[in-house]
């Protein structure tokens, strides 16, 4: 057999002239492998070849409703929430234990004195039954009493950045007659557990005419003491600074600014386990008892 196109004897059964690489006319096609039928998907069986790691299988219909989805346990979650709520309470029993939390519920029960009567505004608390029932009293030099000037029971009445205010309410005067004064004070924080520093305000209100007194005792050991007519001072938390910038002040303990004052003066314990306020000379000036659960 030879090729028709340059002439050149073909090897028997050749497709492609072996000279030109013309195809020969009339060479039988090579078969097709016939395509194998595909297999229905299911678990490899021993010894066959696993895809190629990194190769994504989607799964067909039947595998993804057949194989329901696997429960997840809510143990951990359950643990969890309980951790959660334990740490929970011990921080909001430290906050408690620490005075951060609670703070402005607690009052003062005892008798805290202030003893110079130019200044005033003594009182004594004291629990009974749901009321805590306060005295304000007055110090007479003369005797060294205490003379009640009035009685009512502790209310909340607003706060201020500093806390919870309180109004005496139910107020009766000395002689047990229902009084129309209106007496607002506030405690600083340490003062239910028998601590001198921080604010302690009164405020009365009378035929129109509002009077204040502030006594602030600092961390450092100064101690600035207030008299003077207008409102606002509790409200506003005002500091000493402040009411000797816009207030009408009457008289003062620490700077001789009006009526009674003493010059610049210092807070400190004193020898009875009370506290003992002293004049730049050192020349005592008061004492002060803050004295709790009386």
């Amino acid at each position: 057999m030879f090729c028709s196109k340059c002439g050149r004897e073909l090897p028997e059964g050749s497709r492609f002239c072996p000279g030109c690489g013309a195809e020969v006319a009339g060479a039988p096609k090579p078969e097709q492998p016939a395509a194998e039928p595909v297999a229905a998907a299911s678990a490899p069986s021993a010894g066959s070849v696993s895809e190629p790691a990194g190769t994504a299988t989607a799964p067909s219909p039947a595998s993804a409703t057949a194989q329901p989805a696997p429960k997840r346990s809510r143990k951990p979650l359950i643990i969890g929430g309980v951790a959660v709520v334990a740490v929970a309470a011990i921080v909001v029993a430290v906050l408690f234990a620490t005075g951060v939390l609670g703070r402005d519920g607690r009052l003062p029960n005892g008798f805290f004195t202030f003893q110079d009567n130019a200044f005033g505004f003594n009182y004594r608390i004291e629990q009974e039954g749901g009321d805590q029932v306060i005295e304000l009293l007055t110090y007479d030099e003369t005797s060294g009493s205490y003379p009640t000037m009035f009685t009512g029971t502790l209310e909340e009445d607003g706060s201020n950045e500093l806390g919870k205010i309180w109004k005496v309410a139910n107020l009766v005067d000395a002689d047990g007659q229902p009084d129309s004064t209106v007496v607002r004070l506030q405690f600083p924080e340490g003062a239910s557990s028998g601590e001198l520093e921080g604010r302690w305000y009164v405020e009365v209100e009378r035929d129109g005419e509002t009077v204040f007194a502030l006594r602030e005792f600092d961390a450092d050991g100064s101690v600035h003491w207030v008299l003077g007519t207008g409102t606002g001072v509790i409200d506003d938390a005002m500091d000493y600074d402040e009411i000797m910038r816009t207030m009408d002040v009457q008289a003062t303990l620490d700077d001789g600014y009006g009526n009674g004052g003493y010059g610049s003066c210092t807070w400190g314990e004193g020898n009875a386990g009370d506290y003992e306020i002293r004049d730049e000379d050192g020349e005592w000036i008061m004492n002060v008892s803050v004295s709790t659960g009386h």
